[in-house]
């Protein structure tokens, strides 16, 4: 029994929803718009978004465990390693067999689209996925971790599940895509400033070792207030009804954050509560789909 929880722990389910709920947001968005939509793309590329994440949150505990970034009294990783609950041969079989499978459910999609762009983003996806963290390069070591969860989990994969499903391009879905980057950006970047002095004894560099504590507090107040903005414009320009607006209801869940990064020495659960934010935005735009 402690083994299968050491295993659930190790996979982080909770992160899930940032990468699995904008795909079904996207498919929610498209029916809205009365497209048609291929419900067995649908589960596929779940299915291959889920592998990926999965074999990510892996792949880092154990890169991050031998180069003696996660620690005992660091919170960033499951601790099923530092904690000595697996063994990290274990670990590592794990991150392998989920990229493996996310390779044969990527070749699936690529055989039943025939898609160049298809297979351009696949492709992309699995290898911003697979060097997030790496033995001899990962780039959320140096500075660009922010930059690649906001690209892959906002605009790529808000536009390749439009694509995919519907085989058109819907601009709604480039907007929804940075809705969806921001607040995704803005977990890392918590994360990270949660992180600043084990990682700064660990000499890799995360943006707000580069820029910053300060700063990077600012930033992160701007990655969860911009949205809010660009769903306005989208409003006034008649990309999404208004009934959108809905989303506006976690306004205070923002400011809460707010408060919190800069009231809070202590940002212990500051990933979690930012993933919840997430949520929350979420679902009220996917509530507002459905009403509208």
């Amino acid at each position: 029994m402690l083994k299968i929880k050491s295993y659930f722990k190790l996979l982080r389910a909770f992160s899930f929803l940032v990468s699995i709920f904008p795909i079904i947001a996207i498919a929610i968005f498209m029916l809205s718009r009365d497209y048609d939509i291929g419900y067995l793309f649908l589960i596929l590329e779940v299915l291959f978004v889920l592998f990926l994440h999965i074999a990510v949150n892996v792949r880092n505990d154990q890169v991050d465990y031998v180069r003696n970034i996660d620690t005992l009294k660091s919170f960033g990783s499951s601790g099923v390693l530092t904690n000595k609950l697996l063994k990290l041969k274990e670990v590592k079989i794990i991150a392998d067999v989920c990229f493996i499978s996310a390779i044969i459910l990527g070749l699936l999609i690529l055989y039943y689209s025939g898609s160049v762009l298809i297979l351009l983003l696949l492709l992309f996806s699995f290898l911003g996925a697979y060097f997030y963290t790496h033995n001899s390069f990962g780039y959320k070591y140096f500075v660009l971790g922010e930059v690649f969860v906001f690209t892959l989990l906002g605009p790529i994969l808000a536009v390749a599940t439009g694509l995919l499903l519907t085989e058109i391009f819907e601009i709604g879905t480039v907007y929804l895509g940075v809705l969806f980057g921001l607040p995704t950006a803005a977990i890392l970047l918590g994360n990270n400033l949660r992180d600043i002095n084990t990682d700064r004894e660990s000499k890799i560099i995360t943006l707000p070792i580069l820029i910053g504590a300060n700063y990077a507090k600012r930033l992160y107040v701007f990655l969860l207030f911009t949205p809010y903005l660009i769903l306005l414009i989208s409003i006034y320009l008649n990309i999404f009804s208004w009934v959108s607006s809905l989303a506006f209801l976690s306004i205070p869940f923002a400011v809460y954050l707010l408060r919190f990064i800069y009231n809070h020495k202590d940002l212990k659960c500051i990933d979690i509560q930012t993933a919840k934010f997430h949520f929350i935005f979420l679902l009220l735009l996917v509530i507002s789909f459905l009403l509208s």
